[in-house]
């Protein structure tokens, strides 16, 4: 039995009228995924920014004898060692999670 070229052409306009109606849906689905990735990306280094310097701010911190905290700052006389100690502490937590962030980010843009 064979087809009627109208039949055929029926056929393939109503493919080709599904297919442009699927691909205006995803479209507009990649954009809204798009933008809250984007939305993501930004709060993502926000929230790192703010952990990376409240992590300094209580890294920076000296227990005096009598229990009392004290910031670097006002340690003038804390031992070397310990900010020394406190510098590579932080230079290694710097690189935690925006790193790992950036690298998925990165592998997803590819």
């Amino acid at each position: 039995m064979a087809l009627e070229n109208t039949e055929v052409i029926q056929n393939l306009t109503k493919q080709k009228e599904d297919i442009e109606t699927k691909f205006e849906q995803f479209a507009s689905q990649k954009q809204l995924l798009e933008q809250e990735c984007e939305r993501l990306r930004i709060m993502h280094g926000k929230i790192s920014g703010a952990l990376e310097v409240l992590t300094q701010i209580e890294d920076s911190k000296v227990e005096t004898p009598e229990g009392e905290e004290v910031t670097a700052e006002d340690a003038v006389d804390a031992p070397e060692a310990v900010t020394e100690e406190v510098s590579e502490e932080t230079a290694e937590g710097s690189e935690g999670p925006t790193s790992r962030f950036a690298a998925a980010e990165e592998a997803a843009t590819v």
